[in-house]
């Protein structure tokens, strides 16, 4: 376990993501015009109001109405980045009036250039602890690529946002814990911004938030430093800092710090959903966790079948008394996150391809896969394989229907058909018909074919494989722990 990752590694691991992330973007649906209509209001007319974007190209019922004027009722983290982003380049490239080139620039720098940090994140966790460059490469590649992180990578929403802050998190700590990297101010601080940031980007993901607070005080009680300087102060002083951005923001424009966009939609299906329970959370049904997990229509283990074997190989890993802390960790985010969603009415959330509130466990399962036999290493590869294509298809195609599919399967109780199969009976013909998201390759060359699409990134990531292929004929060389 001394063995440091070589720099040229990660960088063809974030290179081969951010080729995917950046290549299929998706426009058009409430979510998405949510927020950035809220990038373009601040940046263009400094305000916080969407009066000038929630009909039009950016129409949308996301959105809360306060005395007489329209607001994102979105999670703000998103669209803070967005507009930081903007704002920096807007002196440059003024109003961006195409709504498809805004779609597309603000995408890849607010989302897919951050989000594809994930990767080599997973990754460089993954090579510290098992040294095998090609398991690692296969860990980061099958949960980045193959799970609906993928999709999510490449959508103006804040599920991947939050996939990267919480894993990033994580990953702060498991290096102190495993690796015996120095816990110091600045990894701390750090550690409370990203679990704030994470917050504001997805509201219900503080259930998230705890689990990880719980697992970082239990590495500082472990290294005995958690009332020390280093630990306590910088720690909550990074998240303080992010709750009072978070209080000022609902302050400002809901009229109390405590008050969430949310209480303000007035759309009449979203508005009876977050009526029932607390914020549309109620209690948890079990036929809602089966269409969730298993169910072909939209859950997460038809989808990306890689992290059935994670599960199965949580068995070999909780074993390993090293990973224990990070096992139940990890085991309680996933959990307690399927659990909680199960209890929420629309847990689909509308047009949308998978569970997509839960993106933000799907990086968490990349801990089972560190003990993985060897004798499961060809199955891992296939289902990784199976994976990627079907989240490449989800990834080039539109979701718009998906809705109506899943409506019709929640009113059978969850009952299989020829139509459960959406990823094929939907988004695989749409494929084939060439009814394709938006592209680089059609917005900036005019392709419109399929197979091109597919090809461009394929190849290119193909090219970075062989590179990292030739670099791993070099002997690798030895180096710190810390990270």
């Amino acid at each position: 376990m001394n063995v440091s990752p070589r720099k040229i590694d990660l960088f063809i691991v974030y290179i081969i993501l951010l080729v995917f992330y950046g290549y299929f973007v998706k426009q058009g649906d409430w979510n998405i015009n949510s927020r950035l209509g809220l990038v373009k209001a601040v940046v263009e007319e400094h305000r916080l109001t969407i009066d000038s974007y929630h009909t039009g190209e950016f129409g949308t019922e996301d959105k809360a109405f306060i005395d007489g004027h329209y607001y994102s009722d979105k999670a703000f983290g998103a669209s803070a980045l967005g507009a930081i982003i903007y704002g920096v380049i807007h002196p440059f490239t003024g109003n961006i009036t195409s709504y498809s080139s805004f779609v597309i620039l603000m995408t890849i720098l607010a989302i897919s250039l951050p989000t594809a940090l994930l990767a080599p994140i997973i990754y460089g966790v993954s090579i510290r602890y098992t040294r095998d460059r090609w398991l690692s490469l296969a860990i980061a590649l099958s949960v980045c690529l193959g799970t609906a992180v993928f999709p999510y990578a490449s959508a103006f929403y804040g599920h991947a946002l939050s996939a990267l802050t919480a894993f990033s998190a994580f990953s702060l700590w498991i290096s102190v814990n495993l690796f015996n990297a120095k816990l110091t101010a600045a990894r701390s601080f750090l550690g409370g911004l990203l679990i704030g940031l994470l917050v504001i980007t997805e509201y219900p993901t503080a259930i998230i938030a705890l689990i990880l607070t719980g697992y970082i005080g239990y590495v500082a009680w472990k290294k005995n430093m958690l009332f020390s300087r280093n630990f306590l102060i910088p720690f909550f002083a990074g998240g303080g800092i992010i709750l009072v951005l978070l209080l000022t923001y609902n302050k400002m424009v809901f009229g109390s710090p405590f008050t969430t966009g949310y209480s303000f939609n007035r759309f009449e299906t979203f508005e009876e959903a977050f009526s029932r329970g607390y914020m549309g959370f109620e209690w948890p049904r079990a036929n809602t966790l089966f269409l969730m997990t298993i169910h072909p229509t939209q859950g997460i283990f038809f989808q990306s079948p890689v992290l059935l074997i994670a599960l199965a190989s949580a068995f070999w890993t909780i074993k390993k008394k090293i990973l224990k802390a990070e096992v139940i960790t990890a085991s309680a985010v996933i959990m307690a996150f399927l659990i909680a969603f199960s209890g929420v009415r629309l847990w689909w959330g509308g047009d949308a391809f998978s569970t997509r509130y839960v993106v933000a466990i799907l990086p968490f399962f990349m801990i089972f896969l560190l003990e993985i036999p060897k004798t499961w290493r060809l199955p891992f590869y296939s289902l990784g394989t199976l994976s990627f294509f079907q989240m490449l298809i989800a990834s080039a195609t539109t979701f718009n229907g998906l809705d109506l599919a899943t409506k019709k399967i929640v009113e059978t109780g969850g009952l299989f058909s020829s139509q459960s199969f959406s990823l094929y009976t939907i988004l695989l013909p749409r494929l084939l018909k060439n009814k394709l998201t938006l592209t680089l390759g059609n917005h900036l060359l005019g392709i419109e074919s399929w197979y091109f699409n597919l090809a461009i990134p394929v190849i290119i990531a193909l090219v970075f494989l062989m590179i990292f292929y030739i670099i791993g004929r070099q002997p690798l060389t030895s180096g710190s722990n810390q990270a």
